[in-house]
């Protein structure tokens, strides 16, 4: 059974070391990060209920942040100090700061975290070389300054700023222009890679002036435009949730005129809609204009940027119902979450023969052509036991594991991994495998479910030995996750 309603369509020796990086790094699939730009600060927040968890000195002005696939990296642009803060978001130390052009805003990081692309003043983009800590490239939009988005496979970055430009992302050579409206301003790509949608708005001068905005649809095979989203006010910022079917637009402003005056008055409203239908599912009134938007990890909240508050707004995904403001001084203009593959916990672990009971967990983006970034782990084993993660693409199942307290929850044909080992004490529950599944997928190019398609559902679990029980050997309970291709 697919546990998951709906999808679009992301060692013993150092075992400690890896461990603490695993425990680290799980937690913060549920982080986001907020650019407070008058505070020169990032706010770190637990993006379920907006609790602070961290805050992050970085350069001058903060307007716009970006995560590495893997979460391990932050990206800041420093608008009033022309840099790029490069932050270590397992410890929030800042490793480096990169001059860039003059004005840096959107962030666009490549798939394999090699590069940054940073939207500058002028409609330029220049592009770092995060190894080289430099700006090693620079490109030419051919339009204003404006968001950007790369292809999940790194190949096209789409600029929103002014016109929609798309360019090849190694060479930077323009591949199309589209011009909507007045202007393009943000842009978001669908997580299959298959659409972009761009908010813009439209200024009208005949027979009267009058003003409007919309989000365009583009086919990203053709760069056509395949309908629109129609959100009548002046948007800004635009997010879509991890499975692709929900979009979120903040709207700044609405064309008011009443026969005895006109002008455009603030708003503070998300508009969020159906990315098949293109139809308004729910408008929703937050406490401030609307700057930065970002949907969690889980899909489950939307985080929104309200600087002239000073607060992120707290809304319910599904509904759009508000449920809180959080407080970030500062002018928190940007807001950002991982890109992170969802994980559901199914099935049962059997008890050890001294009462150990495993718990698993995963944390990363799960691709079978990517070389790393995808954690399994299996804790609160028995020490010094060695075993394995057993998986299959069939669907989950429950089926008892001899006389013991255990049962097999993947579907045959399962794959066996390679050996893992526990580490920890004898007959304590300190033990723990982990294993990069990206990584043991990119060395096993014949294993189970290579070569991979889109949104391929895998169901996992830990196994390991243990002499006195039925079968000699245990399990853990199960996952389930997507791998794409």
């Amino acid at each position: 059974m697919n546990l998951f309603a709906r999808r679009g369509a992301l060692c013993a020796a150092h075992l400690a070391a890896v461990l603490s990086w695993t425990a680290a790094a799980a937690a913060q699939s549920d982080l986001a990060y907020v650019c407070a730009s008058a505070g020169d600060r990032v706010a770190v927040l637990d993006a379920a209920s907006g609790a602070a968890t961290a805050s992050i000195p970085v350069g001058d002005g903060p307007s716009r942040a970006a995560l590495s696939r893997d979460g391990a990296r932050l990206y800041v642009s420093n608008t009033l100090a022309d840099t790029l803060s490069v932050v270590d978001t397992t410890t929030g130390a800042v490793l480096a700061s990169i001059a860039v052009g003059d004005a840096p805003g959107e962030l666009a990081v490549s798939p394999d975290g090699a590069r940054v692309y940073v939207m500058v003043a002028n409609g330029v983009v220049d592009v770092v070389d995060t190894a080289a800590g430099a700006v090693v490239q620079s490109f030419a939009s051919g339009t204003g300054s404006g968001g950007l988005a790369l292809t999940p496979d790194g190949s096209k970055l789409y600029v929103a700023g002014g016109a929609i430009t798309a360019l090849d992302a190694a060479s930077g050579v323009l591949l199309s222009t589209q011009v909507v409206g007045t202007a393009a301003l943000d842009v978001a790509i669908s997580p299959d890679g298959a659409r972009a949608f761009v908010t813009f708005y439209t200024f009208y001068f005949s027979p009267v002036f009058s003003a409007g905005g919309s989000v365009a649809v583009l086919d990203t095979s053709s760069d056509a435009i395949v309908g629109y989203v129609g959100v009548g006010s002046l948007p800004s910022q635009i997010a879509l949730s991890p499975d692709g079917a929900r979009g979120f637009v903040g709207l700044t402003a609405t064309w008011a005129n009443t026969g005895y005056a006109a002008g455009f008055l603030p708003i503070k409203v998300v508009a969020s809609f159906d990315t098949a239908t293109f139809a308004v599912t729910s408008w929703t009134l937050v406490g401030g204009t609307p700057a930065g938007i970002a949907v969690s990890a889980d899909g489950a909240r939307v985080l929104v940027a309200t600087p002239s508050v000073n607060q992120v707004a707290l809304l319910d995904a599904a509904t759009g119902a508000l449920s809180g403001n959080v407080p970030v001084a500062g002018g928190p203009a940007h807001v950002v979450t991982a890109s992170l593959t969802p994980v559901a916990n199914y099935c049962t672990s059997g008890t050890s023969t001294n009462g150990c009971v495993p718990s698993a967990r995963a944390w990363g983006y799960a691709c079978a052509s990517e070389p790393s970034g995808f954690q399994i782990e299996i804790a609160g084993l028995e020490g010094q036991r060695s075993g394995l993660v057993l998986y299959g693409v069939s669907g989950a199942s429950l089926t008892p594991w001899g006389s013991g307290s255990s049962y097999l929850c993947v579907k045959a044909p399962t794959q066996r991994t390679a050996p893992l080992f526990s580490g920890g004490t004898e007959g304590a529950c300190d033990g723990a495998f982990v294993l990069d599944f990206n990584a043991w997928l990119a060395s096993n190019p014949s294993a189970l479910g290579q070569p991979f398609a889109a949104a391929t559902s895998v169901c996992a679990q830990g196994w390991y030995r243990d002499p006195p029980a039925s079968k000699a050997t245990n399990l853990s309970h199960a996952l389930e996750f997507v791998v794409q291709p």
